[in-house]
């Protein structure tokens, strides 16, 4: 079973931006955002649609998670969404 936080772009992009005002890291930038979300659509995506056909894929809405940034409340919003993940518990 896998968990996939679904976000669009845009937010994606706002989200590198905001954390590249204090990480310090030198690919938190706009191009290299676009290039990573390029991969990720060319070949993660691929991966969970396979996966999806056999049932094991969970897909909670990652826009729900802005201002989420301590595993409990990660936990909180996955299990507000419906699902059951009540057999590996918090993580």
């Amino acid at each position: 079973m896998a968990i996939v936080f679904e976000c669009s772009d845009d937010i994606m992009t706002e989200r590198v931006m905001k954390r590249a005002e204090t990480s310090g890291r030198v690919d938190d930038n706009p191009e290299t955002v676009k290039k990573r979300l390029t991969t990720h659509h060319l070949t993660t995506e691929p991966i969970i649609e396979h996966f999806e056909q056999y049932g094991k894929i969970k897909k909670v809405r990652g826009q729900q998670c802005t201002h989420i940034n301590t595993h409990d409340r990660i936990w909180q919003l996955l299990c507000s969404n419906g699902h059951n993940f009540s057999s590996i518990g918090p993580v």
